[in-house]
């Protein structure tokens, strides 16, 4: 019996050998794989050493067994037969159960060794799979930012030219009115040159210093303006002739009351007396502006719609830098006649001063129509 126990002891340890081999590879594989299957085989492995060390230590203690039993009751040495039939039965059915065992083992070992292949394979496909996934959001983000450049661009692009045509079209029409402000201007003053050139040279209507003091366009003003005034004074002068004419016939035959003969006696002697209050208050112009426009009062008292005092009066409320209140006289003088070119000459003259120069060239254009009509 002792031959059959080391016989059964070598075998279990060449089997226990070969099995320890196989559960270290299986071991080793299961190390180093992924985490997730070192962490959940290890438990199989654990089992299946625990299982053939059981084994072992129960076939061991079956063969002391055997021993025990085969040996006689008084401690003589007396040899067993090796061959017997319950020796080799016994030693049969050991080794059938431990090859049993061992077949157990290893088709877990072979089930073990499956499923962690199987579960490389599943985190091989699930890595690349979100590797894949990952790629496609970034490709699209990166399309999605690409497009939005592309847009806020064309956005900006097309502010840019409607700004731009905006302020091309302001500036054109800016240009435009300059170009027709500088025409009128031209137009203008080359009327009035040629209004100069056609007339006598003579002084101011206010005694002013002699032309060849003066610059080119004063000298132009100036002899137009002289030459007006001769003109309006001409026709007072033939109105007061006419009111004082013989043709006193049908003032008579108006009425024979002699209150009402002293009171047209008074007027025309008023009347009268104006040209040479008006001659007065011109030669006060330029001294006492202030003594000239009393003057000029004392005549618009006699007569409010003389003109000619009018404008007058407008000249030396500007002297005195009465520049509204000589605009009203000069709008007072052209409702009394709408004719007048000194009046429009005198109040485009201002206006020109004040910088108002749309209006001064419209002053000026009504005092050429008016001039050429009169000149017609």
């Amino acid at each position: 019996m002792t031959f059959s126990a080391e016989k059964l002891n070598n075998g279990s340890m060449s089997v226990f050998a070969r099995y320890g081999s196989r559960l270290s590879r299986a071991a080793g594989v299961v190390r180093h794989g992924p985490r997730c299957s070192r962490s959940l085989f290890f438990p199989i492995h654990f089992l299946a050493a625990t299982l053939v060390l059981c084994l072992g230590l129960w076939m061991s203690r079956g063969a002391d067994t055997n021993e025990s039993q085969a040996a006689p009751p008084n401690g003589s040495a007396t040899p067993v037969n090796p061959q017997s039939p319950a020796a080799s039965q016994l030693i049969d059915t050991n080794l059938t159960q431990l090859l049993s065992a061992c077949s157990q083992i290893q088709e877990q070992l072979r089930t073990t060794q499956l499923a962690i292949e199987q579960n490389r394979q599943e985190t091989r496909a699930a890595a690349s799979q979100s590797s894949e996934a990952l790629a496609k959001g970034l490709q699209l983000l990166q399309q999605s930012v690409s497009d939005q450049r592309a847009r806020d661009f064309e956005v900006m692009q097309r502010s840019n030219r409607f700004t731009l045509s905006v302020a091309g079209t302001f500036a054109a029409l800016g240009l435009l009115a300059m170009l027709s402000m500088s025409y009128f201007q031209w137009r203008a003053t080359k009327g009035l040159a040629q209004v100069s050139n056609a007339l006598p040279a003579t002084l101011a209507f206010d005694g002013g210093p002699p032309l060849g003091a003066l610059g080119p366009a004063e000298q132009v003003q100036l002899r137009l303006l002289g030459a007006i005034e001769q003109v309006d004074k001409r026709i007072d002068e033939m109105k007061l002739a006419l009111s004082h004419g013989g043709n006193g016939g049908p003032a008579k035959e108006l009425s024979h009351d002699s209150a009402s003969a002293s009171s047209d006696s008074a007027r025309i002697q008023d009347r009268a007396g104006i040209p040479a209050l008006l001659d007065q208050a011109s030669s006060r112009m330029n001294l006492d502006p202030e003594g000239a426009l009393a003057c000029f009062d004392q005549i618009l008292t006699f007569d409010p719609n003389h003109a000619e005092a009018l404008v007058k009066k407008g000249a030396a409320l500007e002297r005195l830098h009465k520049l509204n209140e000589a605009i009203e006289c000069y709008d007072r003088a052209i409702a009394v006649d709408g004719s007048m070119t000194l009046a429009y000459l005198h109040k485009g003259g201002l206006y020109n001063r004040l910088e108002r120069f749309k209006e001064a060239l419209e002053c000026y254009g009504k005092a050429l129509q008016t001039h050429n009509q009169r000149g017609n």
